[in-house]
């Protein structure tokens, strides 16, 4: 169901003075993953980031490279999985300890904080408070889920419509018509009003929406991801200013070594694992071809979540409008490495034409990893990606590859706001 349109609105209250966005630089141990302009990986300490570039030291060389030329920045996914998810702390705040209430908006974003419960004058609005910051009045059109219960997980929504999920394990269907000092909903009884204290989540309908262009998303260790506007980082300090619902609040603060990842494009950087699947096909004489298994994006960093596939198989993916160029890790799972021999095979499918071979990378327990950057014809809505696992030396046994950190990158359509 789509929300009616609605205007957009934010306030912000009222803050003592304004506060800058910390961090810490790269210690001996923080190299990161770098990812540029054609999905290539590196590894590097980060020294310093301005506005026009990104300076990074690679064994004893330090070189600064314009920051066009990088798509995003992140923590390996050793350190991501043993990273401590206790709430990262923000400027202003005496503990980070507290809050565990999450607002996740409808362009990605999630943010610890708390729902203010009290009437405000534009109904289609919530009050969101985010400890150092203030209070944020967050339109309803842009909001997707609000987690109330602490550590509780996100579960799939059963319908088209909002749902309310209450503490008791029941489900509310209909229409979320206000989130002020009671939750109104109309549903198949008519509108009600809900005391707080019954409701464990709320999930709204909205359409999903891109970030805001060429504003940088951060990824951090407690699962949180905002856009910063006017990223800095220089002498141990950056600079930013938190970017919610479109709209600039104040800046904030968070340790460098609490940033698990960066992307510098997410308008354009689509997680390969949030493609729709278009067809899944078993080949070789296969009778039955398992469907893809794809990680949670809500605990994926920069949202791209492994996808592990079983061959013999052809799996087709839907590619965005203006996708440019492809690229992530192929990779043998450890638990596939005694047996496993095979080839990944990535082609484009475009409408009324064969599949064009793009790549084709073995895989063996003597080479159980390969990086791919490829560019992509011009794809229109039509256009769709291929992954076809083929046998190798020992038939089809433990054929098994994870694609891990892929991404589709698109074209810049026009020259990014400065």
């Amino acid at each position: 169901m789509l929300r009616p349109c609605r205007p957009t609105f934010v306030h912000l209250a009222p803050l003592l003075g304004g506060l800058s966005l910390f961090c810490g630089i790269a210690r001996a141990q923080d190299e990161r993953i770098l990812i540029d302009g054609e999905l290539r990986e590196q590894r590097a300490r980060v020294v310093s980031l301005d506005g026009e570039s990104l300076t990074i030291r690679v064994g004893g060389s330090t070189r600064s490279v314009p920051l066009a030329n990088w798509s995003a920045m992140l923590i390996d996914e050793d350190r991501w999985r043993g990273a401590s998810r206790s709430r990262v702390r923000l400027a202003g705040e005496s503990s980070a300890g507290g809050l565990h209430q999450l607002l996740e908006l409808s362009d990605g974003q999630r943010i610890f904080g708390e729902l203010i419960t009290r009437d405000i004058e534009d109904p289609e609005s919530m009050l969101w408070a985010i400890p150092g910051i203030g209070e944020i009045a967050v339109p309803l059109e842009r909001v997707a889920r609000v987690r109330l219960v602490p550590a509780s997980e996100a579960e799939p929504s059963v319908s088209d419509e909002d749902e309310v999920m209450l503490l008791n394990g029941d489900l509310l269907i209909g229409f979320v018509e206000q989130m002020g000092s009671l939750l109104r909903f109309e549903g198949d009884q008519g509108s009600i009003a809900l005391p707080w204290s019954l409701v464990r989540e709320v999930r709204l309908a909205n359409s999903e929406s891109r970030p805001a262009p060429s504003i940088p998303m951060l990824w951090l260790r407690d699962g949180s991801s905002v856009q910063v506007a006017d990223l800095r980082m220089q002498d141990e300090v950056a600079r930013g200013r938190l970017l919610i619902a479109g709209e600039h609040a104040p800046p904030v603060a968070v340790d460098f070594e609490d940033v698990a990842g960066i992307s510098f494009v997410p308008d354009r950087l689509i997680p390969l694992s949030s493609l729709e699947i278009l067809e899944v096909a078993p080949t070789e004489g296969r009778l039955f071809a398992p469907p893809p298994e794809i990680g949670d994006p809500r605990k994926a960093l920069l949202a791209s979540a492994p996808i592990t596939l079983r061959g013999p198989i052809r799996v087709v993916l839907a590619l965005p409008k203006d996708a440019d160029r492809v690229g992530g890790i192929a990779r043998l799972p450890h638990r596939a490495r005694l047996w496993g021999d095979c080839e990944l095979v990535i082609s484009q499918r475009m409408l009324g034409t064969s599949d064009r071979e793009l790549a084709r990378i073995h895989l063996s327990g003597a080479q159980p990893e390969h990086a791919f950057s490829i560019e992509l014809e011009g794809a229109t809505a039509s256009g769709s990606l291929v992954f076809t696992i083929e046998s190798g030396t020992f038939g089809p046994v433990q054929d098994e590859v994870d694609l891990v950190r892929g991404f589709i990158l698109l074209r810049q359509t026009s020259e990014p706001p400065r």
